[in-house]
Formats: C-alpha cells, structure tokens, sequence
C-alpha cells in the first residue's frame, strides 16, 4: 500500500533486512531510506542515499543483509549498494539528538525547520555548519535555472524591506457557488437570507440587501452543509476535506465558531445532516466504510457510531418521527435503528420486483414514508424498509430533493424543476435550461413554504430564486450568484482602466464582470476552451487563446485546432476582427505590449510568437518571429515599458530576455539589468525572486501580479500558490526572509490573480475550486508614513 511523506512524497516500495533490525523504503523523489526496524512514525530519522534518475521499482536486501538491489523501470537500471556501515545507524541517530545545537534540525518527516534555520543563523556558525550536514536532503533546494539569470540593477536605490507589508486584504464578495457536491444551497431560519458554500468559505446572502457575509474557519474545502431545524436557533454546520477533516458548527448570525469537531473521520465528511430535534448531527465520512457517527454536538460527544459500507453514501436524513435514520448511496438502502444505549442496527430495503439497485441521491419525506429519488428518474415511496410504490417522475437521474409539510420538490439532471403533492401527483413543472447559463443540471433545492418560493441551485454555478406564483424574483431575471463552471477556470485578465474583469476557463464562455458592482455585465460563448486572454492597451480590444475544441474526443482531430487565437471587439458585442493559428499545441499565455503593435503569444509547444500589428483602423497582425528556447509550456510574459523587450517564464522553471525585433536572439540579462517593466506577472524573476521560500516545502507559485498603476508609488505584490494560499509581499522582494501577510479562501490552486485599475481592488480566480473573489485594498497611511 503506497503512504505518503509530509513533503508530498509517495512510497513507491519498500523492504526489510533479513535480521529484522532495518526497513528500507523508496518514494517517487528518487530517494532511497534506510530506517530502524519497527519504524518510530513520530521521529522517523533516517540515511538518504541517491543515485536513480526516475521512479525506482523495487528494493531488496540480499539474505545476508551485506547489499541491497534496487531496480528502475524507466530507465532498465540496477543499483547494487553495499552495507558498510548499517550497524553504526543507531549509535549515530542517538549522538544526533543529544546535540543540543541540532536538536530539531533532522527530526520528524512534518516537522517545519524554518526555526531551526533561523536558531543556527543567531546562535553561531558551528551549529550552522552541522545543521547544514545533518539537515534532510530535500531541504537544500537545488539552484533552479531561472535563479541564474537574475540580475540586480546597477544602481542600488531601491528599498529592500523584509517587514510584513502595511498593506491589508478584505474580502469583498465571491462570485459562483460549489455545484460539485448537492443539496448545498439553503434557506436560513428567517428565509431572507441565503446559505452555500464555495472553496473554503460559506457565504450568507442576504436577499433584500444583497449583501454578502462569511464564515472562513475552514481548513480545507468544505463538501457539505446543514442548517439546525429551529428558527430560534441560528446554527449552520459544515463538514470538509483533509486527512482528517474537521467539522465547523457556527452561529451565522454573527459568522462565529460555536463548535468543532475533529479526529473521527478520514479523508472527508460527505454528509452532514441534524435531527428534528437539533440535538444530534450525523456525518459520514469517506474511508473505507464510510463511517457514521451520530453526535451530541453541544457537548462535543458521540451518541452513536458504526462502520457502514463501502460503497459511496449520497444521501442522508432522519425520520419525521421517531429514532431512524435512512442512508442511502450508489447501490443500496439502509434503514437504522436508534437504539436506547448507543446501539445502532440496520435493516435493508426491501424492493421486490418493483425497484432495482442503482444510485439513489436524494431523500424526502411524506409523513413518516421516505421518498427516496433514483438514477434512472423514479421516485421510490417505502412503507417500513418496503417498496411500496413507485413513480416515474423525470426521464433522467433525479439529483436532489427537498420536502415541506405541503409536498415535494425535485430537481433533475435534465435541468427540470417538478412540484409534488402529498399524493406523488405533479402540480408544476420547470424548465430551467431556459435560464441556466449553458442548461446546466439540478444540484440543489430548497423550498420555502411560508414564503412560496425555492431556491435552486445548478451544475453551471449559478443560484436562482423562484417564485411558485409567478417566475424569477431577481431584478432582469438575475440568478442569486453566478461564476465559472466547466471542469476549471484557468485566467483572468482586467481593463486597463476601468473596473472591470474577464474571466475565461474550460466551459466555453468569457464573463465580463464590474468588480464594484459585483454583478456579471456580459457574456459570450466561444467556439473552444481557452487558458489566455489579455485586454489591449486601449481597453477596446480582447485577445483568447484556445485549445482543443470543448466537446472534441478524437485526439487527433484536437491537435488541427490547438493553437488558435482571435481578437474580439468589446465595442461590437465582442464580434471576432482577427484570427490566427501558428502555435500547435493550446496558447497559455497572451500579452499586448503598452504601445498596442505587438502581442506575444505563448504555447504549450514551448514556443513564443510574435506578432506586429500592420497599417490600418481594423487590427490586423503578422507573425514576425518565434522564440524557441523554453523547454517547456510557457507560464508567464511581461513586457518592457518601451515594447523593446520581453521577459519569459515557462513551467521548467526558466527565465529568458530576449528582443521584440528579434525574437531569436537571448539576450544576457545584465545588460537589460535597469530596465523598467510594464507588468509584473512573472513569477520568476528579480524582483520577486524573494516571494519563494527557504525550503522545499512544495510550494509553487500559480499567479502574480504587482500593481505598478499605483498613482502613489506604494507598490505590493500578490501571489497566488498551489495550496489555495494568497499572500502579499513588499516590492521588491528580495530576501527568502521577507515577512507576508497571507489569506485563505480558495481550496487549491490559485490560477489568476490580478489588480484592478490602479489597485483599489484585487480579484482571485480558484482553478479547481471556480470561486472569483473581489478583495478591498486597504493601506495603513500611517505606517507608510512612518
């Protein structure tokens, strides 16, 4: 079974001597370890030893122990290594530890060395130097070829600050919802207000203000919600992801932390619901049987547990009346039993010939009847644990449902809405592909009887509310939210002036949205999925580069379009004026250069294009050149503010100059070494080389940008990481010691990040998660001053 090292390594096999005394293993880093036998997994000190070039295959002791075989597949290797000095191991592990200089420095694989470093740097060089010959292996981050080719300018009058920057972050409002998962879109106790979640944020909207709050004490993304029944009680919780995630019950009223839960589940809670009383609150997790727990979550206790299945819960709820729980999931039913002394038992459903096994993804209720939803479009009413009825009620998968003392109602992956009467019988049906952006699937519903609305929530990101009387109750039928959807959302790009974004990702479309309104002004469909767009220095103009097309399954039909890119007029509803396709593989980046005569084009063909714009009104351009030294995709472009140069990063980790008169020439960055740059995106260069950290703790920096517009010359950086992270640096940074302040909203990767206008504002893009949130830029005047 493959484990894995805090450091993100996986363990590719592993072996022990035949004395029993040692256990060797190998990870996907190419390295191989030799541990005491049994291994101590809170102090697992070790001997690194390298030598393999890709993933190693097998290791074994000889019978002996006197050498050990390791084996690589990709490169058909063998390596045979000779023990010397085994038995030494546990002499020098123990010397290692009572080194009170050290001590800490070659410790457990979680442990963050950061402190020790900074102990030895202030106590003296002895210690230095032995922690430097002590310290783990992937603690010394090899030289990268990017970090060669920085230069600082020749006139030394920039500050170099390592404080933590007088600049702050508030988050204004997110746009989209998180329609991976169902049933997470809810009505508070009052109905004017809204609850769902994205990322790792649960966001309240409150529908006559349009106002939005948060609750950000998640650690991970959160996958499911439930709000207490009582509407005195103003209490919502929410399960996530993580080794072993936590659950997080708060007061939303004020968005404050009531009560948290933690160290029952594994890998992720995929379902949390409470009582009818509100006393108890059930979760299930995502290991291997799934476990249930029924807690008392007030006073932080178990009330009941047991492991369940090992197929995949979709679904959970009480019973109206009485102690019973129905769970159900891909391929099966179960009915539990509460009884008096943590006891729980299960009964299974019974479906005669009537019903089938197949997946089951929602729950209401009819008195004490379950109404249990289907994938293939009936509704499965039970009497007891048996079928009693049953209900062809959508042509396709039935994904959620919500039930009130008036009925049901359920939502479909067609996209259809459906109101039922206590009898199963259709009173209303709704077709919301009319209104969905791109038709999308029913993932949530929640009905509000006093007030005779829903509340629907759809695969395409957006939530709307309904009226059951008459149709939409949002002003110009505006959903509730909206955001990206698809299966990411790569970029962003915004207005060079104006308060105004572009987002572009994998479902085809490009959004235009007003970060001081917060509101989507206009959208196109494109012909392809796109990862780069740029607006033109004139704001009149957009640049999209595209990949294959969206829906297109033969390859090799894909790679005829990979590559292409057009030029949109904003002014002309976005009509294309010029198109063109050199690259052969997808463009990920676009730049124009300040003057407007140039745009840069980078491709996952590891080349850049060059293209200059010919005489006329209507933009016209004509490839001049390719640069073609990157040996990977390219990331990142900036421009110099001349339009003479542009600087290159690529997902290599490399950094090259070259010109834009001749793009195959690499220039020497010494001799552009004072140059000053339009844009600061790339990750890889001077000055920013500071925002990287000491050690290799896996962080890659996704996205970057520094506002450069400022009109006070207060200039900061944001920057975008792999763990969902966003942080602000002073500019320039130069010092790996530069102190950050750092925000956490997203859930994974950071894939845009850009200031709007002269920095007033600065929005985030979520790949994975699909969350844009607007962030207020404040400064505090007086430590600037000071």
């Amino acid at each position: 079974k493959k484990c894995a090292y805090s450091d993100g390594a996986m363990i590719l096999c592993c072996c022990r001597s035949a004395s029993g005394e040692y256990a060797v293993t190998a990870d996907d880093y190419e390295r191989i370890r030799v541990f005491r036998y049994p291994v101590d997994f809170s102090s697992p000190l070790c001997w690194t030893v390298r030598g393999h070039s890709s993933n190693i295959s097998n290791v074994q002791f000889l019978a002996d122990d006197s050498y050990l075989i390791s084996t690589e597949a990709d490169e058909c290797c063998v390596f045979q290594w000779k023990i010397e000095h085994l038995h030494h191991l546990n002499s020098q592990i123990t010397q290692m530890i009572a080194d009170s200089h050290i001590e800490g420095c070659i410790e457990t694989e979680a442990e963050d060395n950061g402190q020790a470093w900074d102990d030895a740097m202030m106590e003296s060089t002895d210690a230095l130097f032995k922690m430097e010959v002590l310290a783990r292996d992937e603690h010394f981050v090899p030289r990268r070829p990017w970090q060669q080719q920085i230069v600082a300018p020749s006139s030394r009058n920039f500050r170099e600050v390592t404080n933590e920057p007088d600049h702050d972050l508030m988050l204004e409002w997110i746009h989209g919802y998180n329609s991976t998962f169902r049933n997470n879109v809810l009505y508070s106790s009052n109905s004017n207000e809204v609850l769902y979640h994205v990322a790792n944020v649960v966001i309240k909207r409150d529908l006559n203000e349009k106002k939005q709050a948060y609750f950000m004490g998640a650690k991970d993304e959160i996958t499911c919600i439930s709000v207490h029944p009582s509407k005195d009680r103003s209490i919502c919780a929410v399960g996530q992801k993580g080794r072993h995630p936590f659950v997080h019950i708060f007061d939303y009223t004020v968005m404050e932390l009531v009560q948290v839960l933690h160290g029952h589940h594994q890998r992720a809670i995929s379902n949390i619901r409470f009582d009818r009383s509100g006393k108890y609150l059930c979760t299930i997790g995502q290991d291997l049987f799934h476990t249930l727990i029924i807690h008392d979550w007030s006073n932080g206790t178990i009330k009941y547990e047991s492991q369940t299945v090992t197929m995949q819960t979709l679904c959970i709820d009480f019973c109206p009346i009485g102690k019973r729980l129905v769970q159900c999931g891909k391929g099966f039913i179960r009915f539990w039993e509460l009884g008096n002394s943590s006891n729980l038992t299960f009964s299974v459903a019974d479906l005669d010939v009537k019903g089938k096994l197949q997946p089951f993804y929602g729950i209401g209720w009819i008195g004490n009847s379950p109404i249990i939803g289907t994938d293939d479009g009936f509704l499965y009413m039970f009497e007891g644990r048996r079928l009693e009825r049953k209900v062809k009620a959508h042509t396709t998968s039935i994904y959620a449902i919500h039930y009130t003392n008036e009925g049901l109602v359920t939502g479909s992956k067609e996209g259809t809405l459906k109101i039922w009467g206590q009898q199963l019988e259709c009173k209303r049906t709704i077709d919301m592909r009319e209104h969905t952006l791109g038709g999308g699937e029913i993932r949530s519903v929640c009905w509000d009887i006093d007030r005779g609305k829903i509340v629907v929530g759809s695969s395409s990101n957006e939530i709307w509310e309904m009226d059951l009387n008459d149709d939409f109750v949002e002003d110009n039928n505006s959903p509730i939210t909206k955001g990206n959807a698809g299966c990411d959302a790569w970029v962003l790009a915004a207005h060079p002036f104006e308060a105004r974004f572009i987002t572009v990702g994998s479902d085809r479309y490009l959004r235009v949205w007003c970060a001081f309104q917060h509101i989507l002004l206009k959208f196109i469909e494109l012909e392809m999925k796109s990862y780069a767009c740029s607006y033109s220095p004139d704001g009149q103009f957009v640049a999209v580069g595209f990949a294959s097309p969206y829906n297109q399954k033969n390859s090799s039909s894909c790679s005829l379009f990979d590559g292409k890119w057009v030029i949109l007029d904003e002014d002309d509803e976005f009509a294309v004026v010029f198109e063109a396709r050199d690259a052969s593989k997808a463009v990920t980046e676009i730049k124009w250069s300040p003057n407007g005569q140039i745009i840069a084009i980078g491709s996952r063909d590891t080349n850049i294009y060059l293209y200059k714009k010919d005489n006329g009104v209507v933009p016209r351009f004509s490839m001049v050149s390719i640069f073609d030294q990157h040996n990977s995709l390219i990331t990142r472009l900036d421009f110099s503010t001349d339009s003479k140069y542009i600087r290159s990063n690529c997902d290599a980790k490399e950094l090259y100059f070259f010109t834009t008169e001749n793009a195959t020439c690499d220039i020497a960055p010494s001799r552009i070494r004072d140059l000053t740059w339009e844009t600061q995106t790339c990750t890889l260069s001077w000055a920013v080389h500071g925002i990287w950290p000491r050690q290799n703790d896996g962080t890659d920096i996704a996205a970057l940008d520094c506002n450069l517009k400022s009109n006070d010359g207060n200039y900061i950086i944001a920057a975008g990481d792999n763990f969902g992270r966003l942080k602000l640096f002073n500019f320039p940074c130069l010092s790996p010691r530069s102190l950050s302040k750092s925000y956490h909203g997203h859930s994974g990767l950071v894939s845009g990040v850009k200031w709007i206008g002269t920095g007033s504002h600065l929005v985030s893009c979520g790949r994975k998660d699909q969350a844009i949130m607007v962030w207020k830029h404040s400064v505090d005047d007086v430590a600037v001053v000071n």
